[in-house]
């Protein structure tokens, strides 16, 4: 009989996210990184809730070091500009609360952290979308303009079928 463990359950999850980080795009990922540091926000939530201060700062520094190692760490300055000089600043200030509502046992600050991440991942998500949307909107365009060696632009089929 096949018994379940928390080890394949942890293991499939793994391979999932795997598969999703080798699959997606730079946008993606990001949105990728606001999914794990919201999901660790609750996570610290909970064992908040359940008086678990261990668990309750492994969580809280895992959604730190993404807001830190994987959302700031991303940021081109030079590219970004201003736009990426105040997400800097907002991922500097977001650490420091969760930092806060750690040592506070705060989950006022939990909440509005998490809060502010689901805010800017639907952002980031509007943007991929908008940004696919106008990837599709290019390629349909170029359908009967010539290629540099000027042959035409075939249209887009999935099985011999307009797509």
């Amino acid at each position: 009989m096949l018994q379940q463990t928390p080890y394949g359950a942890s293991a499939y999850r793994a391979i999932g996210i795997e598969t999703g980080v080798a699959a997606a795009d730079p946008l993606g990922l990001v949105v990728m990184l606001y999914d794990g540091a919201i999901q660790a926000i609750a996570r610290a939530e909970s064992h908040l809730l359940a008086g678990e201060i261990e668990a309750r700062g492994v969580y809280t520094s895992k959604a730190i070091d993404i807001v830190n190692q994987g959302l700031a760490a991303s940021l081109d300055r030079r590219v970004g500009g201003a736009l990426a000089d105040s997400l800097a600043a907002l991922y500097e200030y977001m650490a420091r609360r969760l930092f806060a509502a750690n040592l506070r046992e705060d989950r006022a600050i939990y909440e509005e952290i998490r809060l502010l991440l689901g805010e800017l991942r639907a952002s980031w998500a509007t943007l991929r979308l908008t940004k696919g949307q106008v990837e599709s909107m290019r390629v349909a365009a170029r359908v009967g303009e010539s290629t540099p060696d000027g042959r035409m632009h075939e249209p887009l089929t999935v099985g011999g079928v307009p797509a």
